[in-house]
């Protein structure tokens, strides 16, 4: 018998599985995964819970962390919050941080813990505060990364921070720019920070960074050279690999995903067939080794993956090729991948036409993680949380898509964040 039922899809002779994570009861059906745990067995992202009020398109956003013994549980919001956004977890599955919603416009980075509930961060020390969020958290769960905003919400100067509870410090930002920078991810301890900051003639000029105590903030460069963008978006555990994106031409539409060295510099991964141009990575494992992100065929955008010996590839391809079968699905992003590069976790399109986030293991043989996660409760929950599931998908109407751009933004008409730092 599998064990794992109708909650996964594949073969129990196999570590390969494909799990459709579901949703937050209330609202239209729509979920993200944002990050996973060191082992793969704590996920978090965000989920329509309530049905709007306020302006926003599709509900209103909670924050969410499963596990296979609970499931989907919401993290809530702060005290007078509308919303909540999850953007990544600690090693252990203890501590998430994120972002804490005022209306459609603004937020306030959080930090969560088992032991203490939802926290605001105080990183008002830098910068004329008007809000801010925050993208990642060291393996230990004390540092915390991210962004304040002194203007609107996705405009004016935004310092980049480094929170720990003996206070937050201003990263700066690169010469040439207007004081607009954002931490995307952190090293395991937390001494390694990259993200992107303004630079060259103006703030529309965006290259990624590399931060460290002892050097301050250091660019990338880009793909191509001359005045065009870069963005950092996930670190290796010791820090030494850095992925992201960069534009691949003077054309602003084409986008390629690349991986970053002290040794090779930056390096592009190449991109899907059959589409545009246009590819990102979006987190990497802890030896650097495995990339994930998102890349574009001829069907719109899809989920990707990357090593040294294969390439970029689909998601879907990988699954296919364990004997997964994922009719009806289109995963459309990979978020984040667990240390040990086993575990992926993103969004997709499932087939009811809702977005959904989804938990994958990508491994050709039997590992005690996949196996374990049966014995700790899928098994014993199967029967109400897959009920559960399986109605709200097919009884709530679909929730329109549109195209991810790669950096951790909220998209007003689905008010989408894209996995990790917030990742879209």
């Amino acid at each position: 018998m599998c064990l794992l039922g109708a909650l996964m899809v594949g073969p129990c002779a196999r570590g390969a599985f494909f799990l459709p994570l579901g949703d937050l009861p209330g609202g239209y059906f729509s979920s993200s995964a944002s990050d996973v745990s060191a082992d793969g067995k704590v996920v978090v992202g965000w989920s329509v819970a309530r049905p709007s009020s306020t302006g926003w398109p599709v509900g209103i956003l909670d924050a969410f962390r499963w596990t296979p013994d609970e499931g989907m549980v919401s993290l809530g919001r702060l005290e007078g919050h509308s919303g909540s956004l999850a953007s990544a977890v600690s090693a252990d599955g203890s501590v998430v941080v994120g972002t804490s919603l005022l209306g459609a416009s603004s937020g306030e980075p959080f930090r969560w813990a088992s032991t203490t509930g939802m926290q605001p961060l105080d990183t008002r020390s830098i910068g004329n505060f008007v809000g801010g969020d925050a993208s990642a958290v060291s393996a230990d769960g004390s540092v915390v990364v991210g962004a304040n905003h002194n203007g609107f919400f996705f405009g004016g100067p935004r310092p980049a921070f480094r929170w720990t509870a003996e206070g937050t410090v201003d990263l700066g930002d690169l010469p040439g720019g207007d004081a607009v920078a954002r931490a995307e991810d952190v090293s395991a301890d937390g001494s390694v920070i990259v993200g992107w900051s303004s630079t060259g003639v103006s703030s529309l000029y965006t290259e990624a960074f590399r931060w460290t105590r002892e050097s301050g903030m250091v660019g990338l460069g880009n793909l191509v050279g001359g005045e065009v963008d870069s963005f950092a978006r996930g670190v290796s555990a010791d820090g030494s690999v850095i992925v992201g994106y960069s534009d691949a031409s003077a054309n602003s539409d084409d986008r390629e995903a690349f991986r970053w060295t002290s040794a090779g510099g930056m390096v592009g991964l190449g991109d899907l067939p059959g589409g545009r141009r246009f590819s990102s990575a979006e987190d990497v494992s802890a030896d650097g080794a495995i990339v994930v992100g998102q890349g574009e065929s001829a069907i719109g955008p899809e989920a990707v993956l990357w090593d040294a010996t294969h390439g970029l590839r689909r998601v879907t391809d990988r699954l296919t090729e364990l004997g997964l079968d994922l009719s009806g699905w289109t995963l459309s992003a990979a978020w984040a991948i667990s240390a040990d590069g086993t575990t992926i976790v993103g969004n997709g399109i499932n087939p009811s036409g809702q977005t959904e986030a989804w938990l994958a293991n990508i491994t050709a043989v039997p590992e005690p993680s996949a196996l374990g996660l049966a014995g700790i409760g899928l098994l014993a929950g199967a029967a109400s949380r897959g009920a559960r599931v399986r109605a709200v998908r097919h009884a709530r109407p679909s929730v329109s898509r549109r195209r991810s751009a790669g950096a951790r933004r909220w998209v007003a008409s689905q008010q989408v964040c894209c996995g990790r730092a917030a990742r879209t």
